[in-house]
């Protein structure tokens, strides 16, 4: 499997009431293109910070990130910039979609932020609304919407421009099962058809074994569990 991304030594500490906390510890981890892997493990023990760092939100207090054998935090500001907005979409558990903006101009807006026509960002956005099953609810708000049409509208925002890195933290956390299955399914079968790579953390066991890979972080390191 090609690689897209290569983690190395990867540590992340905090200074918390004077105490250190480390949440990462030395992490080394390699994860392919078009690959999907669940994170899971307890409250606290760092998965939505990891997920951060992939996301290039943060940075780890040491160790290095290669995506397509590129170090990413030794490019400039403005660089590391650019490859998150072109390169790594996000799906949180609360969607923050525009609440005055329809379906439609939700899903365009990342087309139109990274310089794309508007033409192309609703021809672009139309069709993936469309694949997530509502393309008859794409003038509607966010408030004429359910939770989880309101989540398959954050989906196709974060798939819209075809990034190579799909970041999921808890997406299906305030959705009913059946709902969360749903939606598990639209993100894998999306990020596998537009050749992304998806990482989601998960408290939902059920959910993360539908990934390829399923790693457990506990003490600051990962642990490969059968899926």
């Amino acid at each position: 499997m090609t690689e897209l991304l290569r983690l190395e030594n990867l540590t992340k500490t905090f200074l918390k009431s004077g105490e250190k906390i480390t949440v990462l510890r030395g992490v080394d981890l390699s994860i392919g293109l078009n690959e999907s892997i669940s994170i899971i493990g307890k409250s606290g023990s760092g998965k939505s910070t990891f997920l951060q760092i992939l996301g290039l939100l943060d940075r780890p207090t040491d160790g290095k990130i290669f995506m397509e054998n590129q170090e990413v935090f030794s490019l400039p500001s403005s660089r590391i910039d650019r490859l998150r907005n072109k390169s790594i979409g996000f799906i949180f558990q609360f969607h923050h979609l525009l609440p005055d903006h329809s379906a439609l101009q939700n899903v365009m807006m990342p087309l139109i932020i990274g310089g794309e026509s508007a033409g192309h960002a609703q021809s672009e956005a139309s069709m993936l609304l469309e694949k997530v099953g509502l393309g008859n609810r794409i003038y509607h708000k966010p408030g004429e919407l359910s939770g989880g049409e309101q989540q398959r509208v954050a989906i196709a925002r974060a798939l819209v421009a075809k990034p190579k890195l799909i970041l999921a933290d808890e997406p299906t956390g305030n959705l009913d099962p059946a709902t969360s299955d749903l939606i598990m399914g639209l993100l894998l079968s999306l990020s596998l058809d537009l050749g992304g790579t998806l990482v989601m953390v998960t408290h939902n066991t059920v959910l993360a074994q539908k990934c390829q890979r399923m790693l457990r972080l506990e003490n600051g390191t990962f642990k490969e569990e059968s899926c």
